[in-house]
């Protein structure tokens, strides 16, 4: 970081954007992974494949593959059938693959 730059504030001009461009995408992506990790610290291995198959939205989001990538970085994704995680990727959901395939 150069030092003219420390304590900068940068404004976003939301009007600039074009309308197509959701800003929320990653944020959700990444507290879906902040929440994910917290429940694996606290189910400490309590956490089945009956209850993360049973609690997959109907329409894919960045907050559950953020989840979904926190459950498969603690070892929890290992439960799920080939099954299970063809129905993930088959949604062709970009966060949702990189969840999956990350985790």
């Amino acid at each position: 970081c150069l030092p003219a730059q420390r304590g900068a504030t940068v404004k976003l001009d939301l009007a600039a954007a074009s309308p197509s461009t959701d800003f929320t995408a990653w944020p959700e992506f990444h507290n879906g992974a902040a929440a994910g990790l917290a429940l694996a610290a606290r189910t400490k291995g309590e956490l089945t494949r009956a209850w993360i198959v049973f609690n997959r939205p109907r329409e894919p989001s960045h907050a559950h593959a953020g989840v979904l990538m926190a459950l498969g970085l603690t070892g929890h994704l290992r439960k799920l059938t080939n099954t299970d995680l063809y129905r993930y990727l088959v949604q062709e959901h970009d966060a949702t693959t990189l969840g999956v395939l990350v985790g």
